[in-house]
């Protein structure tokens, strides 16, 4: 499948995030940020997730801006169990720009 806008390299699998640092960044799609918070709202003891999704939410400036950047230990402790569940399109890589 044919990603518009973003090359499949960039992409980051919920499997290999795992085997990422900690304190490495990552780009998160805000739509599945939605997805998993509302999956977190069932689950009481969660309650520390969710403050981190809400917060990540909160800063989103732009409408039009879909992916949003996170450590991935805090994507680790979101996503849980359904990182590796995710589709490709949910993480991505940081892009280093080259300063001119």
């Amino acid at each position: 499948m044919r990603l518009i806008g973003h090359s499949k390299f960039q992409m980051v699998s919920g499997y290999n995030l795992k085997n990422l640092k900690d304190d490495s960044p990552i780009l998160v799609n805000s739509n599945r940020l939605y997805w998993q918070l509302s999956e977190l709202s069932r689950k009481p003891k969660k309650k520390a997730a969710i403050k981190i999704i809400l917060d990540k939410l909160e800063r989103i400036d732009d409408d039009q801006k879909v992916y949003v950047q996170m450590s991935v230990k805090d994507v680790k402790n979101c996503f849980g169990e359904n990182l590796s569940k995710m589709p490709i399109n949910t993480f991505r890589h940081v892009e280093k720009r080259k300063i001119k």
